[in-house]
């Protein structure tokens, strides 16, 4: 048994290893590729923890049962360090799956929360030495978990199966097939962590969990970057490559049912100018309110909205009537114009709309979209007529 408690031991250590390597690589091919947007640093901030939980874990395996008071220090020490960087990785993971679905930040009172915990755990943490309040180190100096610890993971259980949800949740009302098949997939990533917690469980001295998460979190990291492949990094919508993806499929799916499919081209009206005399800065400002703005007007499942190009935006809504379509363009007109007076910038925003709509079978999507690009190119050239005229 002594032999078996000793070759768990190595292999921990060589396992733990592994995963941290593993995913420091990763972190640094996504530093090396990918811009710092707020997405891209909670993901690389997940890694940098995992990698720091990883190395924790097996300095842990390297003391533990090491006789002397410098290894009971250490068992000490890195015991504290894995549990922090534990809660912390999840406690990440959450934050990036929220931020993925919700494309919001935290709130100042949520921020509050979240800190105050970490401050909670770290204060226990510090304390557990003089008082073994986290875990203990027996007499052979081996760890040896309480309550607080079996607490401590059940938050953490929370945490994974709250992310979880979040992504089943809203696979179930997504339209888009790729987009809906992402967050599927993104929901069952936990599972590999779950199973190695319960192989944990049955065998007890060997570590599971830290490299079935390394595979959880290489499959993250491939999923993260296919939602930057699709994705337009300033404004959080899909880019001109998902469009194309979307628009072939709702083809093959016009091939077997008529339904009536509408397009909306729009751009931000005077972008060039605002952007020569306020700066990329406010240009780039401008680009993200009117995302959002979008994403608020046409909340619903099936409407896809994609940043075309520029200041050039695409919306596709399927199950339409041709007047529906008007009736979104005055929506977003409302929303612009009610920004506008609510909202103290150094620019207006208004925008341009081009219509297209059709309910034939075997509908070519490109030439809907050159329709509505055509529309949107006469409405310019009205509004710059009717300027000119003023």
């Amino acid at each position: 048994m002594i032999g078996l408690l000793e070759s768990a031991h190595f292999l921990n250590i060589g396992t733990d290893l592994f995963s941290a390597v593993l995913i420091a690589v990763l972190f640094l091919d996504d530093r090396r590729i990918f811009e710092h947007t707020y997405d891209m640093i909670l993901f690389s901030s997940f890694e940098l923890s995992c990698i720091v939980y990883s190395l924790a874990d097996m300095f842990t395996w390297i003391f533990d049962g090491v006789p002397g008071s410098v290894a009971r220090g250490a068992v000490y020490f890195f015991n504290i360090i894995f549990l922090m960087m534990q809660f912390l990785c999840f406690l990440l993971w959450m934050l990036y799956v929220r931020y993925q679905l919700n494309r919001s930040v935290l709130r100042a009172k949520s921020r509050k929360i979240t800190a105050i915990a970490i401050c909670f755990l770290a204060v226990l943490l510090f304390l557990t030495p003089m008082y073994n309040i986290m875990f203990s180190v027996d007499s052979a100096n081996r760890y040896q978990s309480t309550l607080f610890t079996v607490l401590a993971s059940g938050v953490e259980i929370i945490l994974i199966i709250y992310a979880s949800v979040l992504s089943f949740l809203r696979a179930r009302h997504e339209s888009i097939p790729d987009r809906r098949d992402d967050l599927m997939f993104q929901a069952y990533l936990m599972i590999p962590i779950f199973a190695g917690g319960i192989l944990q469980l049955c065998l007890k001295g060997f570590s599971f969990v830290i490299p079935f998460g390394a595979v959880s979190i290489l499959a993250m990291n491939l999923l993260s970057k296919n939602h930057r492949i699709l994705q337009d990094p300033l404004t959080g919508l899909n880019n001109r490559g998902s469009l194309q993806r979307y628009m072939l499929a709702l083809e093959n799916d016009l091939k077997r049912k008529s339904i009536g499919v509408g397009m909306m081209m729009l751009d931000i009206d005077h972008f060039k100018s605002l952007n020569d005399s306020c700066g990329h800065a406010v240009g780039d400002k401008a680009l993200i309110i009117c995302s959002a703005l979008l994403k608020q007007s046409f909340a619903i499942n099936d409407i896809f909205i994609s940043r075309y190009g520029g200041d050039e935006f695409a919306v596709i809504r399927t199950n339409v009537k041709e007047e529906d379509m008007q009736i979104m363009k005055q929506t977003l007109n409302t929303a612009m114009n009610l920004f506008n007076k609510e909202h103290s910038t150094s620019f207006e925003l208004h925008a341009s709309v081009g219509i297209a709509w059709s309910d034939e079978m075997n509908l070519s999507m490109n030439a809907l979209l050159s329709k509505a690009d055509h529309n949107l190119y006469l409405s310019k050239k009205q509004i710059i007529k009717q300027n000119a005229e003023a």
